[in-house]
């Protein structure tokens, strides 16, 4: 259950955030724009949270 939070809370985390950032930066963005900028930080995110801290311990 708590892998499914994550798998589907992240992107929407993401997704949040980048909303409130882009226009403090003013980029000027459309929607298919944005979503392309989110997916490679999702990516990354999931690597972190799935994979890297597994392989401390």
């Amino acid at each position: 259950m708590v892998t499914v939070l994550k798998i589907i809370g992240i992107p929407l985390y993401i997704y949040g955030v980048s909303l409130l950032v882009y226009p403090l930066f003013d980029m000027d963005v459309d929607g298919l724009g944005q979503i392309v900028l989110v997916i490679p930080v999702t990516l990354i995110a999931y690597w972190q949270v799935f994979f890297a801290r597994n392989n401390e311990k």
